[in-house]
């Protein structure tokens, strides 16, 4: 064997090592208390649009997982197969995201089949009002419920990754 090869072989080893290093120094080092896991579900303050132009709503809401729902209405995103559309075309994901928001804009997206599944996460995602004390005043808008559903349920872009 060449002395380059084994000089590669021992900086490839090298790096080995200290990747697999970093990676070890990153484990926690402790469990997360029960506490501290209450204290994440006891909700936040968010601010949705309100029912009158220029005005926000602050309400109490706390972390809501999909999986339940996906599982259980077997809706389809509508935004789904015009995004699929536009990745076939070469659009970029700012264009795509651009061409989403004209079309919500615009009431060209039908959600009718989303809507139970939307109610139901904003239900639970709701803590103070509730969402049956908000709709014995007035039902909630749609883009009040989007607010609500995009701070209970999180980012999910990391999903887009994942699924790669």
């Amino acid at each position: 064997m060449s002395e380059s090869k084994i000089k590669k072989q021992v900086a490839e080893k090298k790096a080995v090592a200290e990747i697999t290093t970093e990676i070890v120094a990153e484990k926690p080092t402790s469990v997360t208390s029960l506490d501290e896991i209450r204290a994440q579900l006891a909700g936040q303050i968010i601010s949705i649009p309100g029912f009158k132009p220029d005005t926000e709503i602050n309400v109490k809401i706390r972390p809501v997982d999909l999986t339940t729902y996906i599982l259980k209405t077997n809706i389809t995103n509508p935004l789904l197969a015009i995004a699929v559309q536009k990745v076939k075309d070469g659009k970029t994901p700012e264009e795509i995201e651009k061409d989403l928001r004209e079309k919500l804009a615009k009431g060209d997206v039908d959600f009718s089949a989303m809507m139970p599944a939307i109610d139901a996460v904003v239900e639970e995602a709701l803590v103070e009002p509730t969402f049956q004390q908000i709709s014995e005043i007035a039902p909630l808008t749609l883009f009040q419920k989007m607010a609500i559903m995009d701070a209970a349920v999180g980012d999910v872009t990391g999903l887009i990754s994942f699924r790669k």
